[in-house]
């Protein structure tokens, strides 16, 4: 849930409107997930759109990180006649 980062400035009186965001190539656990930044849009103070006056450029980079969701399995407490098997 991490906020790409815009690295220019803007032109006095406009201001970011929606922040971009970022998505990864794939759903799956792994270490070089390539992270793809998409969705600036820039306003005036006027609340007119002054995107397109700004030349935009999203840089993907290789180094997004998916790790392993942790599930714990906790058995409970069971009786059972004996039948000469170990199933619960």
């Amino acid at each position: 849930d991490e906020t790409p980062t815009v690295s220019s400035d803007l032109v006095s009186g406009d201001a970011i409107n929606a922040q971009p965001t970022q998505v990864y190539d794939n759903k799956n656990v792994g270490n070089a997930h390539v992270m793809t930044p998409s969705g600036l849009t820039i306003k005036d103070g006027s609340n007119a759109d002054m995107t397109g006056n700004y030349n935009i450029s999203y840089v993907t980079v290789s180094t997004g990180v998916i790790t392993q969701k942790p599930i714990t399995v906790t058995a409970v407490t069971d009786s059972k006649v004996y039948d000469g098997t170990t199933t619960s």
